[in-house]
């Protein structure tokens, strides 16, 4: 039997100001962050005491939107 492996990504956006905030993605299970690329809508996503992760412009709380699958593969 073939073992799938299994990748979903998430968008990671600000509530407040709508900017970008990056990609959540998991794999299997592991997770990582890609970071929003270079553009005038984009933010670097922070993390904050008693706040948890927020928009690193305007200090929105972020939203991470429902997971989707990317692919699954056999390895």
């Amino acid at each position: 039997m073939e073992d799938t492996m299994l990748r979903e990504r998430a968008e990671v956006s600000c509530l407040l100001c709508g900017r970008n905030l990056g990609l959540l993605e998991r794999i299997d299970e592991s997770m990582r962050l890609i970071e929003a690329p270079e553009t005038p809508n984009a933010a670097q996503l922070v993390r904050r005491p008693r706040v948890g992760l927020a928009c690193g412009r305007c200090g929105g709380r972020a939203l991470i939107g429902p997971m989707e699958r990317v692919a699954a593969y056999a390895a």
